[in-house]
């Protein structure tokens, strides 16, 4: 068993804890795929002059974009009213929400629509290349050299029609090698933030959608593992059954994998929403926000049923009715009314999550010798899942 004495089994703690943490600082801090930060927006437009395709698979499109506030252009206006029009442009800063954000004096509310613009000039050569869209809160339609390529929900404005849509898109188009350029409406009135939150990719076809397809696939590879555990649990439980010796720790653990894996596959590229394409987003970010509740409640449940001297039945109720409660809003109330409440709920999972660690932790280090190698199992399952969770959340 790891480490003879509380010292020691400390230390263990400490190090498994540390490394974790690390490990979750560089995912945070790396440059994803080798991608090429370098590069900037400026005033609206980015050189290529220096990008090498061949060894930089897809650039980001970090820096200052041009932004019409409240204003859904086309590049037909654009076209029309030239210098008069970009003239007035103001600039924002992509990736970031522009809901606090000053522009020209005014301070800018989440609800609202705006058009976001910027060229890219000195492409390296003619050929066909490709633009990512990852996330854009909450709906968004992008043109490139005047023609549409992307459209996710419906951008309105007042009394425009709107509809939110948030996936992942990619999409080819061909250029001559001349300048190529973007316009971005984006429009919001469900989510706390608003804008182009994570970098849009420009680059060689072949090689975004190769960089899809790997993200693709190692999201499939989880959903799997999570959906082969579930399987698992529920045939180790039939089993157990049949001796009459039922563990409905068993059951709680295959739900467990179950929610968690269809969580994980709403989240990042959404890969599950390619095997069920017809199912309208806002029925799918319900899914996912419920997927949610229940890893979080199953979570706690489990707990409950494997260590009761973690987690009380008092405190696994009272996690249990809130999250129920929360659960229920999401299912009957617009996107809207609960996501602003959503913060203090992934807080409250933060929480929970923290307390079964410390509590594991302990009667890892202080606990009686029958009960520590359980303890230690528990204490380790719980960090890569507060982890994912976190790494999760940031791309909601």
């Amino acid at each position: 068993m790891p480490g003879k004495t509380p010292l020691r089994r400390s230390i263990v703690i400490g190090a498994i804890t540390l490394l974790l943490a690390s490990l979750f600082v560089l995912w945070l801090t790396k440059n994803e795929d080798g991608l090429q930060n370098s590069l900037q927006v400026r005033d609206g437009t980015m050189s290529l002059h220096d990008w090498n395709p061949d060894q930089i698979p897809a650039v980001k499109l970090d820096g200052e974009w041009e932004f019409y506030w409240n204003r859904l252009l086309t590049p037909e206006d654009f076209r029309m009213h030239g210098e008069a029009l970009t003239g007035s442009a103001a600039y924002m800063t992509v990736p970031s929400s522009w809901n606090g954000q000053v522009v020209k004096g005014d301070k800018l509310p989440v609800y609202g629509a705006a058009t976001y613009r910027m060229v890219l000039a000195d492409l390296p050569s003619s050929g066909v290349y490709a633009l990512k869209k990852t996330n854009i809160r909450f709906s968004s339609r992008i043109y490139v050299n005047g023609e549409e390529l992307l459209a996710d929900g419906l951008p309105g404005s007042g009394d425009q029609a709107y509809e939110p849509g948030n996936r992942p898109q990619l999409n080819a188009f061909y250029s001559d090698g001349r300048e190529v350029e973007l316009v971005v409406q984006v429009a919001n009135y469900d989510y706390v933030n608003s804008g182009i939150v994570v970098p849009l990719l420009f680059g060689k076809h072949e090689a975004l959608n190769g960089l899809q397809q790997q993200t693709m696939a190692r999201e499939f590879v989880i959903l799997s593992i999570l959906g082969t555990l579930a399987l698992i649990y529920v045939i180790c439980f039939i089993a157990a059954a049949m001796y009459n010796r039922k563990d409905y720790s068993l059951l709680m653990l295959a739900f467990l994998c179950a929610v968690a894996g269809i969580y994980h596959s709403l989240m990042g590229e959404r890969s599950l929403m390619l095997l069920i394409p017809d199912v309208s987003f806002v029925t799918l970010y319900k899914i996912k926000d419920v997927a949610s509740v229940l890893t979080c409640m199953a979570m706690a449940l489990s707990f409950y049923q494997l260590q009761r001297s973690i987690i009380s039945f008092r405190l696994t109720l009272a996690v249990t009715l809130v999250l129920g409660t929360f659960g229920m809003l999401v299912v009957f109330l617009p996107i809207s009314a609960y996501t602003p409440i959503q913060y203090y709920i992934v807080i409250m999972y933060q929480l929970l999550l923290g307390w079964l660690f410390a509590r594991a932790a302990y009667l890892y280090i202080r606990g009686g010798e029958g009960h520590r190698w359980k303890a230690f199992l528990l204490c380790i399952a719980i960090l890569p899942i507060n982890f994912t969770l976190s790494i999760r959340s940031c791309s909601r």
